[in-house]
């Protein structure tokens, strides 16, 4: 009965609308007014729902998602404008950190800069410091590493300009170059830290309670994350280098686990066991083990991972090798195996991961009724509201837009409807499915998620 109610829901939302083609949705019917010029349309229509919107609060999302749009298309000049809009002091911070990073994308260095100093703290994040670490990430891998290290400068808080540059080596790992990477590192821990000005902000931190671990974390965790990359790149040998590298050992032990999950990612098994044995460090060994659990469960050896996965429950108290282990199960179509091993699950986060993967493969396959039965088993409602949102996303990213569209009505109730509805078309949109997105997102009656639908349809046009 509720199949064919929500076959009925869906037939009014889309009039016409019928599926085809491995669940995809028509959209001929779709509003002819935004194929001509479909950016500046598309921008209009978001714009037109303003005067509906009686709360500042909601007037601000809008245009923080009409300054983001106008970022991504690289109309800089109308982002900034449509910036000075926002009434909320952080949500205007994280507009500019928006334009600021889209600056730097497209090499505007010196404008992403100003940008990015002007801005203050967002509304969860440092949207200056985001937006300074982003420049400085596309300055190194345009070759401007100098330019990346002092740019960080800007950044008064000494850790988070540290992680600044971890973040600058990493990346340059990552584009391949690892011996300009590894001098990257080394300048964490000589450059700034060794100048004349060291002392005056030299402060305590929550994160690290020494000085001498405050100077160095972010030097060993980017030789960490070279070494990790090196081992992606299957040079063994190098990354276990880099990690002998760092003199700490607890940071060195960080990095040896980091190469053992790389290793078992690979499906290296035994040079992942190899590695997991060098940690030194008591309960060093934990992600590891759990990386090479999920390695062997991956590779279709489910009963090896799940003995290794009770071992690392029994002995660390962490239960998210099970939960791995029982995603891989359902992954293979094993859901009642998935369901025992969840059930041995002790602690309530890794529970909770595990009846989320469950529930997602069940939606994947179709088996809607199973997923959200599944779901239910959180208990906290608010977390699985958002993952039943994370699974609806999920499924229309990869294209199963009847799916998705079937999930949303089943779970979702008639005040949240639209909030899904939003999700499934900022996904289109960014697959480039602009027609069927412009389809769905005219049949949103909130003002508020109408234009945001618009903004994201307007940011995704960019090719």
């Amino acid at each position: 009965m509720r199949g064919i109610l929500g076959c009925l829901f869906w037939l009014c939302v889309f009039g016409s609308a019928i599926l085809f083609d491995n669940s995809r949705l028509r959209a001929e019917d779709a509003a002819d007014d935004c194929v001509e010029l479909p950016a500046d349309c598309l921008l209009a229509k978001a714009r037109a729902a303003l005067p509906e919107l009686t709360r500042q609060l909601e007037r601000d999302e809008v245009h923080l998602a009409l300054t983001t749009a106008l970022a991504r298309l690289g109309r800089i000049d109308e982002a900034i404008a449509e910036s000075v809009r926002i009434d909320n002091a952080s949500t205007r911070a994280d507009a500019l950190g928006e334009i600021a990073s889209a600056s730097a994308r497209k090499s505007n260095f010196d404008a992403a800069f100003q940008l990015a100093i002007s801005a203050a703290d967002g509304r969860i994040v440092s949207a200056q410091i985001d937006a300074l670490e982003t420049l400085a990430t596309h300055l190194a891998l345009d070759g401007n590493v100098d330019d990346a290290f002092d740019t960080v400068l800007a950044i008064s808080n000494p850790y988070r300009r540290s992680q600044a540059q971890a973040t600058i080596a990493v990346a340059i790992a990552k584009s391949g170059n690892i011996s300009e990477a590894i001098w990257a590192a080394s300048r964490i821990g000589m450059g700034y830290w060794f100048t004349d000005t060291q002392s005056d902000y030299k402060v305590a931190s929550g994160v690290v309670a020494r000085n001498a671990e405050f100077d160095h974390y972010w030097f060993y965790e980017a030789l960490a994350g070279i070494a990790e990359i090196q081992c992606e790149n299957r040079d063994f040998d190098a990354a276990l280098q880099t990690a002998y590298a760092i003199p700490d050992l607890v940071g060195r032990s960080r990095a040896l686990s980091r190469i053992a999950g790389a290793q078992a990612s690979l499906g290296e098994i035994e040079l992942a066991l190899q590695t997991a044995r060098r940690i030194d460090i008591a309960f060093g060994d934990r992600n590891a083990l759990s990386a090479i659990a999920a390695s062997m469960a991956r590779q279709g050896d489910l009963d090896e991972g799940l003995t290794l996965a009770r071992e690392i429950q029994a002995t660390y108290g962490d239960g998210r090798a099970l939960a791995d282990t029982a995603a891989y199960a359902a992954r293979s179509g094993k859901f009642e195996s998935a369901v025992k091993i969840a059930e041995e699950i002790a602690d309530v986060e890794s529970l909770d991961l595990a009846w989320v993967a469950i529930a997602s493969e069940l939606a994947r396959v179709g088996n809607i009724d199973g997923g959200i039965e599944t779901l239910l088993r959180i208990a906290d409602r608010n977390k699985r509201f958002d993952e039943a949102l994370s699974i609806v996303e999920m499924l229309a990213r990869e294209g199963r837009n009847a799916m998705a569209l079937e999930m949303a009505n089943s779970y979702a109730d008639p005040r949240d409807i639209e909030e899904f509805m939003l999700v499934i078309v900022s996904e289109l949109a960014a697959a480039g499915d602009t027609p069927t997105a412009l389809n769905l997102a005219e049949k949103i009656r909130d003002p508020m998620l109408f234009a945001l639908g618009f903004a994201a349809l307007a940011g995704a046009t960019v090719q």
